[in-house]
């Protein structure tokens, strides 16, 4: 998910590890639905500098065909801990149209394209099914 961040250059991407963020808010992951701590997005922020903090949980893993991942993420405002952006979506390879925007994924933007596979070949590959469900779901990030 980090690298699809970082691709769409929509915004500065400030990673945080887990050991860092254990000794900043008594936990090294928190979820899209986890309840935080009171004073969490500040912590965050002073630390960090960072204006939002974007949480991502995968749902659905299913890494034999059809291949299904799900994603459930939020990004949340560290002043007025508003959710901006919020998403739960499944992607199933066995469904028509999510197999044309993976395979139409792969031929433009893996980098690079792998020429001795064929481009359907991200519908079994786990890996790069997750490449294209990462980026499917970056791409609804609002604008500057």
């Amino acid at each position: 998910m980090l690298i699809e961040l970082n691709k769409q250059h929509r915004f500065e991407v400030v990673p945080v590890s887990a050991e860092r963020l254990q000794a900043l808010t008594g936990s090294g992951a928190w979820g899209t639905d986890d309840r935080l701590p009171a004073d969490f997005f500040e912590r965050v922020h002073e630390a960090t500098g960072c204006d939002a903090v974007i949480f991502f949980s995968l749902t659905v893993f299913q890494a034999y065909p059809p291949l299904r991942i799900g994603w459930k993420a939020r990004l949340v405002d560290c002043q007025q801990h508003r959710t901006w952006w919020a998403v739960d979506e499944v992607f199933d390879a066995g469904s028509e149209s999510v197999a044309a925007a993976t395979v139409d994924f792969a031929n433009s933007e893996l980098n690079p394209p792998d020429a001795a596979v064929d481009a359907t070949a991200v519908l079994t590959s786990p890996r790069r099914f997750g490449q294209y469900t990462a980026n499917a779901i970056v791409k609804t990030l609002p604008g500057h």
